[in-house]
């Protein structure tokens, strides 16, 4: 069965190097630092510049799927609409 999250601290999901929220594909490092694909290409040589590790090799597949359960709030929610949607549709 199928569990669904709500999620209202977004900053949690933003990607470190731009802030915008994070999208498939995810990779990490080898101590975990995430990028998304699009994100990657901005990396000097592919290789955070923190631990000098290369990103973009392996995925992160578990942050993919979180991503993809998280329902978001509607923009509108602090004036009280009850909507929510998918993370990965947003």
């Amino acid at each position: 069965m199928g569990r669904s999250l709500i999620l209202f601290d977004l900053v949690l999901l933003d990607r470190p190097l731009c802030c915008h929220p994070l999208t498939s594909l995810i990779f990490q490092c080898e101590n975990g630092h995430i990028a998304c694909s699009s994100c990657c290409v901005m990396l000097m040589s592919n290789k955070w510049t923190s631990c000098t590790l290369p990103v973009g090799i392996y995925r992160c597949r578990i942050l993919e799927r979180l991503v993809e359960a998280v329902f978001l709030p509607c923009r509108n929610a602090k004036h009280g609409c009850p909507e929510n949607s998918l993370m990965a549709n947003s």
